[in-house]
């Protein structure tokens, strides 16, 4: 500021979060209590979202962000887990959040259209006998599974009684259950209500004269909770009962 140009850094290209280009713009802001200090704020005219910016001009590679606001539209549901902690992140890291994001969101945009192109499919779970036509998309680790009461139908993750826990395999046509107890098995036909948050995902299925709900945690490594659940709700809505 004050004069010094500004290097063309990531932030000033294009919003990290929503990926539109030509929607930021940068401000200094002084602390009333402190005028001496100041604050780079960089805000995206699109998804309104403001982040403080700290760079050196002279050291353009080294800047750093952290979002104060974050749009909370189901579209930013990665971005808005990864950058709505309130934390300075490098750039390195903030640039791959940004790339991982946009990524999710293309792939959640194919998944609502039924193209799972995306997902490369190996075959998981060889304990699992599988349907003619059935065939395994993604495995989903530290899941549980429990009864709940119909009245209970929105219960959090760790409501009702544990029946069983281990590794869940997303097939075309069900849920595999690899518990520790038993082989579950529900066809997605089942499907009553799939739901998430930033930290896990519920889906809840009709076993005969009860309710059962699986639930998984966000882990790095594997599907996020959007993706789950919009996966799953495809399937089921095309399920043949």
């Amino acid at each position: 500021m004050n004069g010094e140009p500004r290097p063309l850094i990531p932030p000033l290209e294009g919003c990290l979060y929503c990926h539109r280009e030509g929607t930021t713009s940068l401000a200094e802001r002084r602390s009333f209590l402190d005028p001496a200090s100041a604050r780079l704020l960089l805000r995206c005219s699109h998804c309104r979202s403001v982040a403080e910016l700290d760079y050196d001009p002279r050291r353009a590679d080294s800047w750093r962000i952290r979002y104060r606001r974050t749009n909370h539209d189901s579209r930013y549901y990665y971005m808005d887990v990864h950058y709505g902690k309130g934390e300075w992140l490098d750039a390195p890291v903030a640039l791959e959040i940004s790339r991982s994001g946009f990524a999710q969101r293309l792939r959640v945009r194919q998944a609502e259209a039924g193209d799972f192109s995306w997902i490369d499919p190996a075959p998981f779970c060889a304990a699992v006998a599988l349907h003619p036509h059935e065939m395994m998309l993604f495995e989903l680790s530290t899941v549980t599974l429990r009864e709940i009461s119909r009245a209970g139908f929105f219960a959090r993750s760790n409501r009702g009684q544990m029946l069983d826990s281990g590794r869940c395999c997303v097939s075309t046509q069900r849920l595999h259950l690899l518990g520790q107890r038993l082989l579950w098995a529900h066809d997605l036909a089942a499907v009553e209500r799939a739901l998430y948050n930033d930290r896990h995902w519920l889906v809840v299925v009709r076993d005969s004269s009860r309710w059962l709900q699986y639930a998984g945690v966000y882990t790095e490594d594997e599907a996020d909770p959007q993706l789950v659940v919009t996966v799953i709700d495809y399937l089921a809505l095309h399920a043949s009962g």
